[in-house]
């Protein structure tokens, strides 16, 4: 028995110990790790599984707009016959889904694939390999290198059509899962494959709980609306004729129960032998409730409001959705910034040099909000005119420039001189 320092431990029944106190016993087990097969399968077969590994990508990529002058070559090298999306959507996907992948850069130069990025390489193609297709051929012995113990040269493996394909790590843009915490778990997510490769892991793993309890969910109740309705037939002796193996008797009774039924869509029994029939309906008056704790529970795992992770519109009193919508923003404008932009800016230079991605809004307001927002801007500007703080030509400049006048107005151009209206002396003589 262990002892106890900070309470009583009752000596017969050990309530206190660490062996039946529920609450001291419990003790973080780390969870088998999704082998790459039950990824794929999830992708492919459960939509909410493939809308979590895609959202953050698919809204982060709306939001980004790719200069003129790289534009159709940009759409050309990435948006292909096989892949209408995007080799970068695919990439970024891939990466979560599979805890890593990397976009080969396939750029026309003389140098070979495993030699180092020329500077003057030009981009011709892109592909996507999953961490599990790669295999690293020789890894970074430098300390002080950044690349220290990760590969330097990688090998495309399995039944990836570019497969037994060598590449240098410059002609490589990496898409990432989860960052993994701790050497233990860096171990046991690489598991002795992907050597040199960053210890990443799935999006999915720590949300396939929450997955599974929510798929489960709805199986049960599939299988209670089946069975919402169930009939009970209460006939005599069923007990003596089940001891004696008097199988007959109760299966012609049965038979000729459901046949009246399908008939004649009555039921007749005998009241004298003591036969009754009813139907015992299931109650389905905590399950909306319940269902929604589960989805809100899924939710909070995805990192995503239920207005994006389930394509709802918010429910109940007041229900607006704003608040979960604006954090699930600043959070994609977070992976915007930190991951897309950096790849997306790689891929660009390789097209046309110095080229750059411009961000967009993440969410356009409707028609009704720009309406508000504009008679918002009216408001101030009347007020902070009245008060002398500004003029009419700096509220011309300003809301010319940001477009909130919803007319062609040259911001530098002097606001409209209003003639001076005639006034009306009553004391000048009249002109007849």
């Amino acid at each position: 028995m262990t002892s106890r320092l900070d309470g009583f431990v009752n000596t017969i029944t050990q309530l206190g110990s660490v062996f039946t106190d529920k609450a001291r016993a419990n003790r973080v087990q780390a969870a088998d790790p999704l082998s790459d097969e039950d990824l794929e399968n999830l992708y492919h077969d459960d939509w909410l599984s493939r809308r979590i590994v895609e959202a953050y990508p698919a809204i982060a990529l709306r939001s980004l707009s790719v200069p003129k002058s790289a534009l159709a070559s940009y759409r050309e090298i990435n948006n292909n016959e096989e892949n209408p999306a995007g080799e970068l959507l695919k990439g970024l996907s891939l990466g979560r889904l599979f805890g890593g992948a990397v976009i080969l850069l396939g750029c026309k130069s003389r140098a070979p694939l495993e030699a180092p990025l020329p500077e003057n390489a030009r981009l011709e193609w892109l592909d996507v390999v999953p961490k599990h297709q790669l295999k690293a051929v020789e890894i970074d012995q430098d300390p002080a290198s950044a690349s220290f113990k990760r590969g330097l040269v990688f090998e495309i493996t399995g039944m990836h059509r570019r497969s037994g394909t060598v590449f240098h790590r410059s002609r490589a843009v990496f898409c990432e899962g989860l960052t993994v915490a701790g050497e233990r778990n860096a171990r046991r997510s690489v598991a002795g494959r992907n050597e040199g490769f960053p210890t990443w892991i799935s999006v999915l793993q720590p949300v396939w709980d929450a997955i599974a309890q929510y798929d489960l969910a709805w199986v049960s109740v599939g299988h209670l609306l089946q069975e919402s309705s169930v009939g009970v037939f209460g006939l005599a002796g069923l007990i003596d004729m089940l001891a004696t193996e008097n199988q007959n008797v109760i299966e012609k009774r049965l038979a000729i129960l459901s046949q009246s039924r399908s008939v004649a869509k009555v039921i007749a029994i005998d009241p004298e032998h003591s036969e009754s029939y009813k139907r015992e309906n299931a109650s389905f008056a905590d399950l909306p409730l319940l269902m929604a704790q589960i989805s809100q529970r899924l939710a909070g795992a995805a990192d995503m409001p239920a207005t994006v992770l389930f394509g709802m519109s918010p429910a109940g009193l007041n229900a607006t959705g704003v608040s979960d919508l604006e954090i699930f923003y600043g959070k994609a404008d977070t992976y915007r910034i930190q991951s897309v932009i950096p790849k997306l800016n790689r891929i660009l230079s390789l097209i046309k040099p110095g080229a750059e991605c411009e961000s967009l809004p993440l969410s356009v307001p409707t028609a009704k909000e720009h309406e508000e927002i504009r008679n918002a801007r009216a408001n101030a500007d009347r007020t902070w005119f009245d008060l002398g703080v500004i003029d009419e030509a700096e509220i011309r400049r300003s809301r010319a420039r940001d477009g909130s006048l919803d007319l062609d107005v040259d911001p530098d151009s002097p606001p409209p001189i209003t003639p001076p209206q005639p006034t009306f002396d009553p004391n000048a003589p009249l002109d007849l």
